[in-house]
């Protein structure tokens, strides 16, 4: 008998892409979390991946009254629910490299352990906020984490990334996360940075976390964070700081729109970070 071909998880989105009714686009999204990048020599406002790969192909639809978005790579599938919660992020199972988070130990929710990652690195209290939820375990338990994927929580919504998953268990899991978010009391709105150009989003929660702030808050949290964690910043960031100064000089004398305004504080801070570190 013949064995079955495992499916990629480009091949997976394509089908569940093909279930839902929504288009598959190209991208190229260097996410931390599952590669790692440079900047290319050759091209400073382009970046390659030295191990590990960027997300190729994307798609997006709504799960009840939930915007999700899918990303694939080869291996990974990350899915992506869309909503204000304003909590602080945390990731299980893997330490999020894009928010910059440190390991704060263990948790047990549902009856298991999962390694845990917070922003100030103590572990989160398991009995308050979205884990002492009513639908957070049976979420949980949906998701049947592996030992190679995480579920990160951001103020702006939940993200998980499963490695090589059937379209069935995928299916599961985006269902699940929309019944679970979907009751769950939306945060105050934050700062719309749906207009920025494609190329940014892997810098969506870095601009919401650092471009939002004022010159004083910005200050205050830098000198609160451990300089590698800084540092770890300043590498992803810095690569793409070519790119933001050609968007930005696109405006011309046209005012700024709140995105790009947070978007250029971001580099704005990235660059005086690298000369605070080297201080």
């Amino acid at each position: 008998m013949a064995e079955m071909r495992l499916q990629s998880a480009q091949e997976i989105l394509q089908e569940i892409a093909g279930q839902r009714g929504s288009k598959i686009t190209p991208c190229q999204d260097f996410d931390p979390n599952v590669c790692v990048f440079t900047q290319d020599p050759r091209n400073r406002a382009a970046l390659i991946a030295s191990a590990g790969q960027p997300f190729l192909r994307k798609t997006a639809f709504k799960a009840g009254d939930l915007r999700v978005r899918l990303f694939a790579n080869d291996s990974f599938l990350r899915i992506m629910w869309l909503r204000e919660l304003d909590l602080e992020p945390v990731s299980l199972n893997r330490t999020d490299k894009i928010q910059l988070l440190k390991p704060a130990g263990e948790i047990v929710l549902g009856g298991r352990s999962y390694p845990v990652s917070t922003r100030s690195g103590s572990p989160p209290d398991p009995h308050d906020g979205i884990f002492d939820s009513s639908g957070f375990p049976g979420f949980l338990e949906t998701a049947s984490l592996g030992s190679e994927e995480s579920l990160h929580i951001y103020g702006n919504g939940l993200a998980i990334y499963l490695f090589l998953p059937s379209a069935e268990r995928a299916g599961r899991i985006i269902e699940a996360g929309a019944a679970f978010l979907s009751p769950w009391p939306a945060g105050p709105g934050k700062a719309d940075l749906r207009g920025l150009p494609a190329n940014f989003s892997l810098l969506l929660p870095l601009v919401q976390a650092w471009g939002t702030l004022d010159d004083e808050e910005r200050e205050e949290r830098r000198r609160s964070v451990p300089r590698p964690a800084l540092r770890t910043m300043v590498e992803q960031v810095k690569p793409y700081l070519p790119a933001i100064d050609s968007y930005l000089r696109q405006f011309g004398s046209v005012p700024l729109t709140p995105a790009a305004v947070a978007l250029g504080s971001l580099a704005e801070f990235v660059v005086e970070t690298e000369l605070y570190l080297q201080q």
